[in-house]
Parts: C-alpha cells; sequence; structure tokens
C-alpha cells in the first residue's frame, strides 16, 4: 500500500541533529496547508503560559531596537544578587543603558547582547528538550519579561503575534505580580515591586490597541508546600480576583503530577473545593488544572501515584464551574473520566498541545496522540501551543499543522475544535456569544476565499492532505529536474528531452537553446 503523506509529498526528512521544533517550522513552510494554517480563524486559545509566547528571536531583536535596556548574559562565576533576584551562569538580565555592565557586580562576567550574537542568545532561551529544560529557561526569560519597560514590549508583542494568526481570544496562564523596576544607586541594585494591581492596569491598557481580547488563569505551582499554597489561595488570589471578575477568569495548578515535592492530591482537593465554594455564583470562572502531564518513567507506576490532578478531578464537581484539562495525556487510563468528560461535553473540556506533548517526550509520536481518539469519541478537544517561544516556534498554527496531518481531520472536524474552543473560554458569557456568532461568518468567508486557491482542501468530510501524483514515486536526480513541491519529477524551464537515450537507458535531458 502506498503512503501518501506531506513529509514524503515535499521530500522532507527529520534527522537528529535537529531540533523537532525547526523541523517542523521547516516542513510546515514548504507545503499548501501552511495557507490554510496561517489564514485559519482560530477562534480561542486556552493554554498559553504568558512568559513564553512569543518567539525569542523577534523578542530579543525587538529589545535590541526600541529599549533603554542593555541585555546581558552572565557568563561566568558564582550565583550573583541583584536586590531580591539571584542570577546563575548563563542567566539574563536587563540593565539600565547609562550603566557600565563590564564593572556590575565586581568580578563577574556579563556579555552584553548585541545584533552579533542575539542568535546565540535566542538559542539559549528557545531549545527546550525536557521538563527540567523548559523550569530552567522559562525561569530565565521570566526575569526580563517582567522588567517595566520590557513587559510592555512583550505584551504588546504577544497580542500582535496572536492577530497575525487569526486569534481572537487568549488565556493567558501566570503568576500575577511579578511587574517590577530596578534601581541602581552608590553601587547598590534595589528591586521595587509595582504590585498587583498596576500590573493589571499595564496590560487592559496595552490590550486596548487590539480587537484580541484576554483573560489571565491566575496559576501557581504544586511544587509550592501546602500552607503556602493555601495562604495564597485565600490572603491573595481571591480577593485579588473579586476585585478584578472582568480580567482574572480562573485559576491553574501546574507542575509535572510525578515529579517529587508535589502537593498531594487530598490537599489539592481541599484547595480547589475553598476556590469553588467562593466563587460558587461566578458561574463564568474556570478551573483550568493541568492533568496528565507526566513522563515515561512514571507510567509504571501505580495510577494514584502518577496522576493526583486527574484522580482530583475524577472525584469532584467543582459546583456549576467549567473544568479544563490542560494536556490530559493520561485520561485514557481512567475508563469512569472518560465517560464522565464524554456525558458532560458543556463542562468538562480537554487542552491538547501536541507539540509540546511531543518536545517534552510525553509521546512518542504525534499520530498516536490520545488527542485524536478523544475528538473521535465526542469529548470536546482544542488545539493549543502552551510555551512556544522555549521550544522554537511561535504561532499555534504549528500545532494545528500536526493536528492536521497526522490526525487526518476535514474541515468539519476543524471548525468544531475551534468553536469548542470559544464555548470553553474563559471570557465573560455574552463574549462568548458573540465570537460564535461571529465566528460562523468568519469561517464561511474564509472557505470562500479558499475556494479560489485549492479546490482539493474544500471536501468538508475528508482529510487535509493533497494527494501527488509523483508521491512515493523516485525522482530520478539531474540539474534539470525539479525535485520537490508539486511539480516535483517534472522539467525545469530551460531543460527538454532530446528523444534519445543514454547508456543506462534513461531519457537525455538536454539544455534549450
Amino acid at each position: 500500500m502506498q503512503k501518501y503523506d506531506i513529509m514524503q509529498k515535499y521530500d522532507i526528512t527529520y534527522n537528529d541533529e535537529m531540533t523537532f521544533s525547526k523541523f517542523i517550522h521547516n516542513s510546515s513552510r514548504k507545503t499548501i496547508i501552511q495557507f490554510f494554517m496561517n489564514y485559519l480563524p482560530k477562534g480561542c486559545l486556552l493554554h498559553a503560559h504568558f512568559g513564553a509566547m512569543v518567539d525569542a528571536k523577534l523578542f530579543l531583536n525587538t529589545l535590541l531596537d526600541n529599549t533603554v535596556f542593555n541585555i546581558a548574559r552572565l557568563a561566568s562565576g558564582p550565583e550573583v544578587k541583584i536586590g531580591t533576584l539571584t542570577f546563575k551562569t548563563g542567566d539574563l538580565t536587563a540593565f539600565d543603558k547609562i550603566i557600565d555592565i563590564k564593572n556590575i557586580p565586581e568580578g563577574i562576567r556579563w556579555i552584553k547582547m548585541t545584533k552579533d550574537n542575539v542568535d546565540k542568545f535566542a538559542e539559549n532561551i528557545s531549545n527546550c528538550k525536557d521538563w527540567e529544560g523548559l523550569e530552567r529557561i522559562a525561569s530565565n526569560t521570566w526575569s526580563i519579561i517582567k522588567r517595566a519597560g520590557i513587559f510592555e514590549i512583550y505584551f504588546d508583542l504577544l497580542l500582535k503575534e496572536c492577530k497575525r494568526d487569526y486569534i481572537d481570544h487568549i488565556d493567558l496562564k501566570g503568576n500575577i505580580g511579578s511587574y517590577h523596576t530596578v534601581t541602581y544607586n552608590n553601587g547598590i541594585f534595589e528591586v521595587k515591586w509595582a504590585g498587583q494591581e498596576k500590573e493589571i492596569e499595564v496590560l487592559k491598557n496595552i490590550a486596548k490597541r487590539y480587537k484580541i481580547t484576554f483573560s489571565l488563569i491566575a496559576g501557581k505551582p504544586r511544587s509550592m508546600s501546602k500552607q503556602d499554597l493555601a495562604k495564597w489561595v485565600i490572603d491573595d488570589f481571591l480577593i485579588l480576583q473579586k476585585k478584578n471578575k472582568d480580567i482574572i477568569r480562573g485559576v491553574d495548578f501546574f507542575g509535572e503530577e510525578t515529579k517529587k515535592g508535589q502537593i498531594t492530591n487530598c490537599d489539592l482537593e481541599e484547595l480547589i473545593k475553598t476556590i469553588s465554594n467562593e466563587l460558587k455564583d461566578d458561574k463564568d470562572f474556570v478551573f483550568s488544572i493541568h492533568g496528565g502531564e507526566n513522563n515515561k518513567y512514571y507510567r509504571k507506576k501505580s495510577l494514584w501515584e502518577s496522576d493526583p490532578n486527574i484522580r482530583c478531578l475524577l472525584s469532584n464537581e467543582f459546583n456549576d464551574h467549567r473544568i479544563r484539562i490542560g494536556h490530559g495525556i493520561s485520561i485514557l487510563k481512567y475508563p469512569e473520566l472518560m465517560k464522565k468528560i464524554q456525558q458532560n461535553t458543556s463542562k468538562y473540556h480537554i487542552e491538547l498541545c501536541p507539540l509540546s506533548n511531543k518536545i517534552l517526550n510525553y509521546i512518542d509520536d504525534i499520530r498516536h496522540h490520545p488527542g485524536q481518539y478523544f475528538h473521535r469519541h465526542g469529548l470536546s478537544v482544542s488545539i493549543n501551543s502552551d510555551d512556544p517561544s522555549v521550544f522554537g516556534y511561535n504561532y499555534v498554527s504549528h500545532d494545528w499543522y500536526e493536528a492536521i496531518t497526522n490526525w487526518k481531520l476535514s474541515l468539519e472536524d476543524i471548525k468544531k475544535i475551534i468553536i469548542n474552543s470559544i464555548k470553553f473560554s474563559a471570557t465573560s458569557s455574552k463574549r462568548r456569544t458573540t465570537m460564535l456568532n461571529e465566528y460562523n461568518d468568519k469561517f464561511a468567508k474564509f472557505i470562500k476565499h479558499l475556494k479560489d486557491y485549492k479546490k482539493p482542501l474544500l471536501n468538508s468530510k475528508k482529510p487535509l492532505l493533497i494527494r501527488s501524483k509523483t508521491a512515493g514515486k523516485k525522482i530520478r536526480k539531474h540539474q534539470g529536474i525539479i525535485q520537490t513541491g508539486g511539480n516535483r519529477g517534472k522539467l525545469k524551464k530551460g531543460y527538454k528531452y532530446s528523444g534519445k537515450k543514454l547508456k543506462n537507458g534513461l531519457a537525455q535531458i538536454i539544455k534549450c537553446k
């Protein structure tokens, strides 16, 4: 049986020396589906971590052009403290340009970012291959993103890139309240925290420039102690959420579930019940909880040990709040939860992140990702990018590319998944209704525009793969023959067959005079 797929048609190869994300970026650019992905109105992005959304190279180049900061990397030496901030070798920071970074701190060598070395800086914060690398890189970039002046540029870029990717609304997950300034007087650094209200005010002001709306999903790592998490929920989150109901629309507890030191299932249940009971009258509030994001080693352990978030979801109703499960890879291990989600598609939703799961080695092959099984069996799912900047890419279009080509999604499938994302976005019910009404028109206009481009894409019941006449055939190696693309196997302009045969039996190709 001959295999027709995107990689074979376009003669795209993947080797171990190439990062997976780089391979995806290169391969998607070579396909006709790039047009489809780029201009597809994608509805809402539900699983997006604030500090890992903008392509590293784009972000750093923008900083070089627009800010009053010097961006530097600690090249060597022990840990360095700047105010209350601690830096290790390789970490990034931002100095005011009036400060000579060669002498700060004394005895420590900093490398200043310039146009000549910006690619190396970008590579250091966008080459993630496992969970430990993710935590390290995310912490590194966060130290400069939350700096006043840089924070505004970053969020403006984030919304601008979402607009280019045809996204209407984004739910941003992250810690609220890290926005700060750094002053340097008489050889002493001082870090001043601007406060949560100031940070939210800055976000709102920047968002006014764009038609894209956003919500914040306040999150904390599950590696925090039970006491610290409980204190955060009662003394911080609930108070802040009630003051900013229009922006803070959900809560998330994230972290690789099976990592040592994570909060236990019982403690997590208590925290979630506390929040759910306090906000029981706010029907638009969502619990967006990471679940089933654990690596291969822990798959061999008992279910009780390996998936505390999933088990917590299994045993709670959370009043009438909507429940979103981030990743959800291990849900297949729980038939009762599968059935529960299947029977309550207006309450439960799974935020799929195909590329993230592959890059972090939670799955071996995207073709076998459980997300397609969930979708085929009637569960509500959406396609998301998770942490694209630290993985080396920028748009959720790349995740859509993987889902479309590997799961053989039809136009009907795609539209259903996007509508799911709108229904489960953390924004108000009024905004969701508006987006749903507008989306039907947007999709209809998109299809009309697409008809003028490639009609084979438009069969709503068939997978969006382009069958090539030359797919699977071995193409003769010759400078006059096109090797890749839709015309592979045909003669290039300026060449023709002479009508004669060579000694090896192949037709002779000559240049036209």
